[in-house]
């Protein structure tokens, strides 16, 4: 990556961390504190439609991200 070539995820772990990667970018770089707070992410839509339980759970079992702390107030 890095190139500005395409990259397709070999599997669903690998999608998962990309968009995990993603929905953090906010966060990461000090543009908000909370997830919900970014209005121009995904996220929002994302989370209506999968809910916040199962979100937490794609965090938690993302193995780059399982060092997140994420309270009721993330997201």
């Amino acid at each position: 990556m890095g190139n500005g070539q395409d990259y397709c995820p070999r599997d669903e772990q690998d999608y998962l961390i990309r968009l995990n990667y993603l929905f953090n970018n906010p966060i990461k770089h000090g543009y908000v504190n909370n997830l919900c707070d970014y209005p121009f992410s995904s996220f929002h839509s994302y989370i209506e439609k999968q809910g916040r339980d199962f979100l937490v759970k794609q965090f938690k079992e993302t193995v780059d991200y399982k060092i997140l702390n994420l309270s009721e107030d993330d997201f």
